[in-house]
């Protein structure tokens, strides 16, 4: 079966689509074959608690956008069988899997000894061409009020707003936030 399967990557990637869905969709639980081990662990609650915009988000707003789709598309008794996902296109099934692989990325890390490692994320972002900006920005309320005033001070420093920098180590931090 895994020879004859290795030469179908048409019902392979179904498969693996399909047994990874079974972990992220709300489903009926009952008696099922599940031929294929894999799974993908989804830490969404986990991130939307530690980030600082909660589950309101553009990123996890987003994902929640896609999955809503998602699940609108998937027939009924879906959980069952997955060979209803080789009636869907290439790409349809693709933009699912990936919809699925996604939410096994973990990019929780740690700051140790007040710097922060090497991330595990670096070469998936570089492949993506990531560009944090276009999910989150900072502000008074989710980053900038959270740091010392000479933390804020150097931001600015560090973007080249020196002038600016001194004039808002002189603020209360509360302002100083508000001003960046």
């Amino acid at each position: 079966v895994q020879a004859e399967l290795a030469g179908r990557p048409d019902v392979s990637v179904a498969l693996l689509t399909w047994t990874l869905c079974l972990g992220l969709f709300e489903r009926s639980y009952g008696q099922r074959s599940e031929p294929l081990k894999a799974s993908v662990t989804s830490n969404q609650y986990l991130l939307a608690s530690l980030a600082p915009s909660g589950d309101e988000g553009k990123a996890l707003l987003s994902l929640k956008v896609q999955r809503e789709a998602f699940q609108a598309t998937l027939p009924e008794n879906w959980h069952l069988d997955f060979t209803w996902l080789l009636s869907w296109s290439a790409e349809q099934v693709c933009a699912l899997l990936g919809f699925c692989a996604a939410h096994g990325i973990n990019g929780i890390q740690e700051r140790l000894y007040n710097r922060t490692e090497r991330s595990e994320l670096d070469g998936l972002e570089a492949a993506l061409d990531f560009d944090l900006r276009k999910w989150w920005q900072p502000d008074a309320t989710s980053y900038f009020g959270k740091l010392k005033i000479s933390q804020i001070g150097k931001a600015y420093e560090e973007a080249g707003m020196a002038e600016r920098a001194r004039e808002v180590v002189k603020l209360k931090r509360r302002d100083a936030a508000a001003a960046a």
